[in-house]
């Protein structure tokens, strides 16, 4: 299992290389990673939680993820997910420079009803639109 790993891995493809050599016909890697394409990195770009460096090296989208495992003689199946990421209203205010005002606001209990439902609403947005924040895939030799 790479359940938020391959993001972080200097050499990717060295890891799967690595791996593989455990691998038969009946191994199966199942992999989760951020999603490239998810709806937070497109509008907040660099304020996006799974682009804060220096935490992940690489960002797969799906066709990035199916290629790269292509590449490494795997084939990929994904996993639908419902997986949700938050921090949608921390990342707004940080745009703003209002880091100081989001953590005072956080104290207020029906401040904090509203940044779930926040987070709630676009990560169900994200989801519907099948740009999820995590990729969920299994992979097996071919």
């Amino acid at each position: 299992m790479l359940m938020g790993v391959l993001e972080h891995s200097y050499n990717p493809s060295e890891l799967i290389k690595k791996l593989k050599k455990f691998m038969n016909k009946k191994t199966k890697i199942l992999i989760l990673v951020p999603n490239a394409e998810w709806l937070q990195i497109n509008f907040l770009k660099n304020f996006a939680w799974s682009i804060e460096a220096p935490f992940h090296r690489t960002i797969f989208s799906y066709k990035g993820l199916n290629y790269f495992l292509k590449k490494n003689n795997l084939k990929s199946k994904e996993i639908p997910n419902n997986i949700k990421m938050w921090g949608w209203t921390k990342r707004i205010l940080e745009i703003e420079n209002q880091n100081k005002l989001y953590k005072k606001l956080r104290k207020n209990k029906e401040f904090r009803k509203f940044d779930f439902l926040v987070d709630n609403f676009f990560e169900k947005i994200s989801i519907n639109i099948h740009n999820p924040p995590y990729l969920f895939i299994e992979a097996k030799q071919k």
